[in-house]
């Protein structure tokens, strides 16, 4: 699954870099949703059953299928599998660039990320009509994974795709997690914050969707969930984040109103609906996949967080304090070991930047902290294949980069205080690079700490 894994073992410290890629490659191919669904799914006869819950087909007047989101396009696969002649239609919006599968009876819609453009209010139009077509003897199947809040974007009256674009960007810039900024993109749409379930409604649904999201970080996924976040919520993120004051007028009145009880908020229960939520993988599945891969080339796993979270650089920076007294000392563990992590770090940016994304300067980040350390490399990827908005999937470092960087004349702390991270790691030959991976639960980071001096 990664596209130069050879160039990537060609320099530095190769053994520790090959253990470390190949830790990733094994995660990689165990995060597939489809597989997993598949492997919880039964179906005899008119019974489909998922886990422990039965549908019984023959029940229902209608069924339909909806996907959104990077992965979703291999759970609509398997559903339309499960469910057979029995489908009357359905969508699926998945990213530009993912392999497009042909599914019978499903359309599949391109769309962008990870800033919603006018292909994302053409897809979100396409989704709200198969939804409102849903009656109270239909069944409604969907599928929502990480990139929905781009992918699909259904605006409130009187809001201009522009400025969401707008305010869609500075957030993405502005340091904020994951969850911050769902709370504002979810009151910027007619979508989220359980906006497509209540339009399924009074159709049953079971929504199918993979935890992309730490477990205090609520709701997810937030097109078919109830929200616990208000416009006052997202009037004070975008404040706290230094994004009100620029922010386009219109969108300022839209949630002021909104907090004013004058527009219409989200879901806030789905007391009444007839719906089943399923998370079908979590980051505990990637962290437990490369734990069992570590293991058999001879690295203790030790899994530090399903869900790390703060500032790309600074994180890197802490983690290679770590693995420095792993090697050095010993302790807390001897090598050699693996430290798997889960995650989202953010990057801040203020003012102009490069080309970069958050995995790609946590690896800079931990290499100029990390030296010239004996057998030690680390990877970090996003696991949809796309790091920030390149089309590179992370990056990997070892204990020579800062030497090969300063022979090659490669600034690493300028393209740290830059935010210009790809330009870094593709001139030192350490882009990682996977092309659309169909998946998407969280970002993935190993760090591997061989034991005596590499020649």
């Amino acid at each position: 699954m990664i596209a130069n894994y050879d160039a990537l073992v060609s320099h530095g410290q190769t053994e520790v870099r090959r253990v470390a890629l190949d830790i990733v490659e094994a995660v990689m191919r165990d995060a597939y949703p489809g597989k997993a669904l598949r492997s919880m799914m039964q179906r005899e006869g008119s019974i489909v059953r998922f886990g422990d819950r039965e549908y019984d087909l023959s029940q229902y007047e209608h069924v339909y299928i909806i996907g959104v989101g990077k992965g979703a396009q291999s759970f609509v696969e398997v559903l339309a599998d499960a469910v057979g002649d029995r489908l009357d239609g359905g969508i699926v919006v998945i990213k530009e660039g993912e392999p497009r599968a042909d599914i019978e009876r499903v359309r599949v819609i391109e769309s962008d990320h990870p800033l919603p453009t006018s292909r994302s209010v053409a897809a979100a139009e396409a989704v709200a009509e198969l939804a409102d077509a849903a009656g109270p003897n239909d069944l409604v199947l969907t599928a929502v994974t990480g990139g929905a809040t781009s992918l699909v974007l259904l605006p409130p009256e009187g809001l201009l795709l522009e400025d969401i674009m707008k305010v869609s960007s500075m957030l993405l810039k502005s340091g904020a997690n994951i969850g911050e900024m769902n709370t504002v993109r979810r009151h910027l749409c007619q979508l989220k914050g359980g906006g497509l379930l209540s339009r399924i409604a009074p159709a049953e649904n079971a929504t199918f969707s993979m935890v992309t999201v730490p477990p205090w970080i609520i709701p997810w996924p937030d097109l078919c969930v109830a929200d616990p976040t208000t416009f006052a919520d997202a009037i004070n993120i975008l404040k706290v984040f230094e994004v009100w004051d620029g922010a386009p007028d219109a969108i300022k009145a839209y949630l002021e109103r909104g907090a004013q009880g004058l527009e219409r908020e989200t879901l806030k229960t789905t007391e009444g609906i007839r719906t089943t939520l399923f998370n079908v993988l979590d980051p505990a599945a990637l962290c437990e996949a490369g734990a069992r891969k570590a293991e058999a080339l001879g690295f203790k796993p030790m899994i530090l967080s399903r869900y790390m979270e703060g500032e790309a650089k600074d994180v890197g920076i802490a983690l290679a304090g770590l693995a420095s007294e792993i090697s050095l000392y010993g302790r807390p563990w001897e090598a050699p070991c693996a430290l798997l992590i889960g995650g989202e770090v953010t990057v801040t940016v203020r003012g102009q930047a490069g080309v970069g994304g958050p995995n790609q300067e946590f690896v800079l980040g931990f290499a100029k902290a990390l030296g010239s350390a004996e057998n030690v490399a680390a990877v970090a990827i996003d696991t949809d294949g796309n790091d920030g908005s390149t089309d590179i999937a992370g990056g990997i470092v070892d204990g020579m980069t800062m030497r090969r960087a300063l022979d090659m004349g490669v600034n690493v702390h300028a393209a740290l205080r830059d935010h210009d991270s790809s330009s870094a790691l593709t001139s030192l030959g350490d882009a990682v690079y996977t092309g659309p991976t169909g998946t998407n639960v969280l970002d993935f980071k190993v760090i591997v700490i061989g034991k005596g001096q590499e020649k």
